[in-house]
């Protein structure tokens, strides 16, 4: 009666049940944003959704452009239509009925809304505009202004590194080193751009557009936006050649220069993303099934007296990794004991299904039944 919906998860559902319905009602399409949802759960009483559209004036910027104004400037779902082939409305909650059924509220929302995403298009009208006059490998340049690391230099200088790993692993995967050597050049070039500067986490997805705008091949358009991948477990993992190389080039220099000074994780504490790093090669390795080993890919020499806490490091992350898979423990151990970095990683899972398969049918209890028995005798034996 006083219109509060108590239980959080009753709101939740009610929210994504009436973004369902508006979708259907006009033939669009939900842009699934479940930490949006949540938030906005906990923002409101009594959830009340209403539909606005966008400007056609600014659905010419990039999806991920208006996604994310919307997303972190107004706390907005986008509705992507698939006629037009773009987001072309949102979904504002508000926390009361009114008597004009949220008439206000949306022009007020519309309103704000053109203020923001003017802003975007004048970023966006900007870097198009530097990217005509001097492309966009000239962004690269403004990197030597940037430090990545007061003990570790600018980005120019981990750009470098990040150049000479992935023209290695060029020739291990057969992948032409002019493309590779461009595309490392540029994976952090849009670290300069004006979007980037007022939209943090779209780095990586405008260096894709830019690319795209400068003239490159898609693939390498693709590296800049997919060597930042994956940012977790369960995230998508880059497949193109091109995006592995430089995405593996990318962490690989971040723990080599972060282990060669002596700063690695401590406890809850990882500032610098270094397990996300480390599991993020080894489930480049693992997805994509490649066929190289983490001695092959890691120079520990370089180290010194780091290598054996690095390999610590990596066999934890691995059995981390594989505990998330739902793998039972004592054949992650039983399988990764046999060691990790001279083996190529796709194949220690493939033998960790395997057992696990084995062992939970008829002829593994039977097995596992026979060993057992064999083992306690021998045990006894032995004692006497």
């Amino acid at each position: 009666k006083a219109k509060v919906v108590i239980d959080h998860n009753e709101r939740k559902k009610f929210i994504d049940d009436c973004l369902n319905k508006i979708c259907k009602t006009y033939d669009l399409e939900l842009i699934q944003d479940q930490e949006l949802l949540d938030e906005v759960a906990g923002l409101v009483e009594w959830p009340i959704l209403l539909k606005g559209n966008i400007d056609k004036r600014f659905q010419i910027l990039p999806q991920e452009v208006l996604q994310l104004s919307m997303k972190e400037n107004q706390k907005f779902f986008s509705l992507f239509s698939k006629k037009e082939n773009r987001i072309s409305s949102f979904v504002t909650v508000a926390d009361n009925e009114t008597i004009d059924n949220g008439k206000k509220i949306i022009n007020g929302n519309t309103k704000v809304l053109n203020a923001r995403l003017s802003d975007a298009s004048f970023f966006w009208e900007k870097d198009l505009f530097r990217i005509k006059e001097k492309g966009f490998i000239k962004f690269a340049d403004g990197l030597k202004n940037i430090t990545f690391h007061n003990r570790l230099g600018t980005l120019e200088s981990r750009v470098k590194r990040i150049v000479k790993i992935s023209s290695s692993l060029a020739k291990i995967f057969s992948i032409d080193d002019k493309i590779v050597r461009t595309a490392a050049l540029l994976c952090k070039a849009d670290l300069t751009s004006d979007m980037v500067n007022e939209f943090p986490k779209l780095q990586g997805t405008m260096g894709y557009y830019y690319s795209l705008k400068s003239g490159f091949s898609n693939e390498i358009a693709l590296s800049c936006k997919e060597h930042y991948s994956p940012l977790g477990p369960f995230d998508r993992v880059p497949t193109n050649k091109v995006s592995i190389c430089i995405a593996l080039a990318d962490k690989i220099d971040l723990l080599l220069s972060f282990w060669s000074i002596n700063l690695q994780p401590t406890g809850s504490k990882d500032p610098y993303g270094l397990r996300r790093a480390s599991l993020g090669i080894l489930r480049i390795l693992i997805v994509n099934r490649l066929d190289i080993n983490l001695n092959n890919l890691l120079n520990f020499t370089e180290l010194k007296n780091q290598e054996k806490s690095l390999k610590d490091f990596f066999y934890d992350r691995a059995t981390f990794l594989f505990k998330n898979s739902n793998f039972r423990p004592d054949l992650i151990d039983a399988v990764l004991s046999k060691g990790i970095f001279d083996r190529k990683l796709y194949q220690c899972h493939d033998e960790i299904l395997s057992l696990n398969e084995f062992l939970t049918n008829d002829r593994g209890k039977d097995f596992l039944y026979t060993y057992r028995r064999c083992y306690k005798i021998l045990q006894s034996e032995e004692k006497k």
